[in-house]
């Protein structure tokens, strides 16, 4: 299926049946679903203004972002959040630990490591994001005991920003998870709403996409 064209006609139909404001388009994913926020960034560049990506990756099944030509037609802004014990989509890249363990555990299926998915780290990915966004190389950090964020700048009011949870899992963040555990110390949906809020496309970038 070509879910690309399918999300984009799903845009394209509410923004012209309902009374949508066109530079407030947004994605958000988790894990998979995260995924498919990049990618939908990377090809609808002219419609989403943001996506918001928890726990998940960009980059073809070897770990290389490069081989997947991300080359968005207009800047998006970008919130990435993401556990540093993530053992499914692992922070710093390569296979998930998880996974690795799985099909350690099973020989009888003749499974490899090469056969299994490898993630680039997510500094590389938020690196590429920064890099088409013509981001400042200026960075704010905010840092607590249980995050930090990095922030960056763009032209007309595009950020990328990089919320780091020290000992998160891979889940999405919020009240839902275990209290005390890192993964309760923030709400990812609050956080997403205020960054999208913040984000809207600008009347420029509409124009120059149309």
């Amino acid at each position: 299926m070509d879910d690309v064209t399918f999300i984009r006609d799903v845009i394209d139909t509410v923004t012209t049946n309902h009374a949508i404001d066109r530079l407030r388009v947004y994605i958000a994913g988790f894990s998979r679903g995260g995924m498919m926020a990049y990618r939908l960034g990377c090809e609808l560049a002219d419609r989403v203004a943001a996506i918001a990506v928890v726990a998940g990756n960009m980059s073809d099944r070897h770990g290389s972002i490069d081989a997947l030509r991300c080359r968005p037609v207009a800047p998006v802004s970008l919130f990435a959040i993401h556990g540093t014990d993530d053992r499914n989509v692992p922070i710093s890249g390569g296979v998930g630990p998880d996974e690795l363990a799985y099909f350690k555990a099973r020989p009888e299926l003749v499974v490899v490591e090469d056969d299994l998915i490898s993630y680039a780290p997510l500094t590389d990915v938020v690196a590429h994001w920064r890099r088409v966004n013509r981001c400042s190389e200026a960075e704010n950090i905010e840092s607590s005991a249980s995050s930090t964020i990095q922030r960056w700048r763009a032209p007309g009011g595009v950020a990328v920003e990089l919320l780091s949870i020290i000992g998160g899992a891979h889940v999405w963040p919020g009240p839902a998870q275990s209290p005390g555990s890192p993964d309760a110390s923030v709400d990812a949906s609050e956080l997403i709403a205020d960054f999208f809020i913040r984000h809207p496309r600008s009347e420029d970038i509409a124009r120059e996409t149309a």
